[in-house]
């Protein structure tokens, strides 16, 4: 999974950290949040729940196989394939034991040419 390296590609896609190529090694600075279910809700509406997993692994999404995170220094990324056929990315910090908040970035380009960001919140559901 590599992001496209294009001048407006400067965000997330083309910073998150360990997430350079699917079928390389874990991502690094996992801990804290295996085991744990979290509801996702973007700042449109749009929610999702994802189990994290060990070895940055997710279940929870019809597009979870391709779902990878990491958590380093209270800093959470999340990298996938979107049902769409695109890419996000999602980088985001923990504001207590059951809450977090963030901001995402996909490669779907709007009307000019711009990746599409966006704000989110998630809540601890188990």
């Amino acid at each position: 999974m590599q992001a496209a390296r294009t001048p407006a590609n400067t965000g997330l896609l083309a910073s998150a950290p360990g997430f350079r190529d699917a079928g390389g090694p874990p991502p690094l600075g996992l801990s804290g949040l295996e085991g744990q279910s979290w509801r996702f809700t973007d700042d449109n509406g749009a929610e999702m729940e994802v189990l994290f997993e060990t070895e940055g692994r997710i279940a929870g999404p019809a597009f979870a196989e391709s779902m990878r995170w990491s958590l380093e220094g209270g800093e959470l990324w999340l990298l996938y394939e979107t049902a769409l056929g695109g890419r996000s990315a999602r980088r985001g910090r923990l504001s207590g034991p059951n809450a977090m908040s963030g901001q995402g970035e996909s490669n779907r380009k709007g009307p000019h040419g711009q990746f599409h960001r966006w704000s989110w919140r998630a809540v601890r559901v188990k």
